[in-house]
């Protein structure tokens, strides 16, 4: 096959049933949940299908490109007999709206971004489903290699990432070259769950305080999943919002509030968060963590958290292009590439100009960490904290600088004026608080560049 000259005639098809994406050098493109909706002999797909989906539960899928395989349905989905047949008509569907953009430029050549927990049963079903689609696969490369191609880092990174079923962590290493490690699902609940939990959570709230019972029949339970969105964008920006629901004329308002959100999905939240807190390099964040209410401001409380871009797993491939494209009739699963891409993204704490801190100042005297881990209780003068374990402990791994502060010390060590206890990752500019040291001054970290 002739080498394609530029990244304009190819497409990436990338698999997360939260949203099937295709993307090309334009970015994102095209982007469709794994919804379908079996109604009057058709299938409805996508968003329209979701936004019915409380309306006809028993006529409603969204399994079917997690569990891709041809065994048949317990009831015909309109024309599908098996979830590959559904996968089928979806991604079909994407990519008829894909071409319709812009038909005179269909790309010559198309690459497949998949995670790495997908079968090899199930790959092989994708091949052949994008096929009869008429997609012309070239290649096929793991989506979180792809996706950390985007980010120069060193050593190894974690990439934390959830679908409509399950959330996931896939270890990447770079020692030269970019190579997938072991992936683990940390939760066998997703997105779907998520919004259960929160819109049980509304309801019952609207119950309690305005009488209105949202769940009382399926028109208006739809009501309440289909505002969660904008309910969910408006705590974002603000730690409160309003939240109306409108029946006949009647207006029902309660006020919801962060923290109930993050409580209601704390199940989901506390394994996403243990891993990363256990793991020392760089944890990398797909757009879909980003956006669930409170979970950015935890991870990055206890790791050093890059956020990557929507598009992050097609601007990988597309980067590396000639590393995954092989044979067309038998197109290979690339699980390593050479490098970060051309033009990656470096973590904050490695951008020009700013070091990871490696000094804890206090008064005129900085006290290194960076070389070896600083005991607070048994290196600052005069400062008894006990003899809780560590007493509080700063350290440096992998260019991250972490401080360990023990439950028992939690009322006495503040960070940035806030009362913490366990592992956080601090930079350099962070403020240490110690209940009657110095003065109750705050001990500043910093940053000192080590002599050539």
């Amino acid at each position: 096959m002739s080498a394609v000259a530029n990244s304009n005639a190819t497409a990436v098809v990338t698999i997360n049933d939260a949203g099937i994406a295709i993307s090309d050098h334009r970015g994102l493109c095209e982007t469709s949940p794994a919804f379908a909706l079996a109604e009057n002999g058709s299938l409805v797909l996508g968003d329209k299908a979701k936004t019915s989906a409380r309306l006809n539960p028993r006529a409603t899928y969204n399994r079917f490109w997690q569990q891709l395989d041809q065994e048949p349905l317990n009831r015909p989905a309109a024309q599908a007999q098996s979830h590959a047949d559904i996968a089928y008509f979806h991604l079909k569907d994407i990519w008829q709206r894909y071409l319709a953009e812009d038909a005179e430029n269909a790309p010559e050549e198309v690459l497949i971004a998949v995670p790495s927990y997908m079968p090899k049963t199930a790959l092989a079903l994708l091949l052949g489903i994008a096929k009869s689609c008429g997609l012309p696969v070239v290649g096929m490369v793991e989506s979180a290699v792809a996706a950390t191609s985007t980010v120069q880092t060193q050593g190894s990174s974690l990439l934390l990432d959830i679908s409509l079923h399950q959330a996931t962590s896939t270890e990447i290493s770079n020692t030269g070259e970019l190579r997938l490690g072991s992936t683990e699902i940390l939760s066998k609940q997703g997105l779907v769950k998520l919004e259960d939990f929160w819109v049980q959570m509304i309801a019952k709230q609207f119950l309690q305080e305005t009488r209105f019972d949202a769940l009382h029949d399926a028109a208006s339970e739809q009501a309440v999943y289909h505002k969660l969105p904008e309910w969910l964008a408006a705590l974002q920006n603000h730690p409160v919002t309003s939240a109306a629901l409108e029946t006949g004329t009647r207006k029902h308002i309660t006020e919801l509030n962060l923290k109930q959100f993050e409580h209601a999905a704390e199940t989901i939240y506390q394994p996403l968060i243990k891993a990363a807190t256990q793991h020392k390099g760089l944890v990398l964040l797909s757009h879909r963590l980003q956006q669930l209410p409170g979970l950015l401001h935890e991870l990055k409380q206890v790791a050093n958290c890059v956020a990557l871009a929507e598009d992050a797993p097609a601007q990988g491939a597309l980067g590396h292009a000639a590393a995954i494209r092989s044979d067309p009739n038998s197109p290979s699963f690339i699980t390593q590439l050479p490098s970060a891409i051309q033009g990656a993204s470096r973590p904050e704490n490695e951008t020009e100009g700013q070091l990871p801190a490696s000094h804890l100042l206090c008064g005129d005297i900085a006290y290194g960490f960076a070389d070896a881990p600083l005991l607070l209780g048994e290196t600052l003068r005069n400062l008894n904290l006990g003899e809780t374990a560590h007493a509080g402990l700063l350290k440096q791994i992998d260019g991250q600088a972490f401080i360990d502060i023990p439950g028992g010390l939690s009322a006495q060590i503040s960070l940035n004026g806030e009362q913490l206890s366990g592992q956080h990752a601090v930079s350099s500019g962070d403020t240490l608080h110690i209940k009657g040291f110095n003065n109750d001054q705050p001990l500043r970290l910093i940053s000192v560049l080590a002599k050539a």
